[in-house]
């Protein structure tokens, strides 16, 4: 006779921890992609013609992508922590 353990978890809490895990580790990978990229972008600026104050919208895009980046990542830090 099997006995199934018995938790106070909902069932796919597993599953749901897993994922967020991972999305994590993406959010994460995202963010050290956007510092490296912007620092290529800084490093290469002075030969663009006009510097880089004529191509402002790429570091604004690269900012952008690292912020929702890392929010995403904190958030789904704060919730596995907590244990969601």
């Amino acid at each position: 006779m099997t006995t199934e353990p018995t938790t106070d978890r909902p069932p796919g809490w597993e599953e749901r921890r897993i994922a967020r895990l991972i999305t994590m580790a993406i959010s994460a990978a995202v963010v050290v992609a956007d510092v490296w990229l912007l620092v290529v972008f800084v490093r290469a600026a002075s030969g663009l013609p006009g510097g880089w104050r004529a191509y402002w919208y790429i570091p604004a895009a690269i900012a952008g992508i690292f912020v929702f980046a890392l929010a995403r990542f904190l958030r789904h830090l704060k919730k596995y922590r907590q244990g969601e």
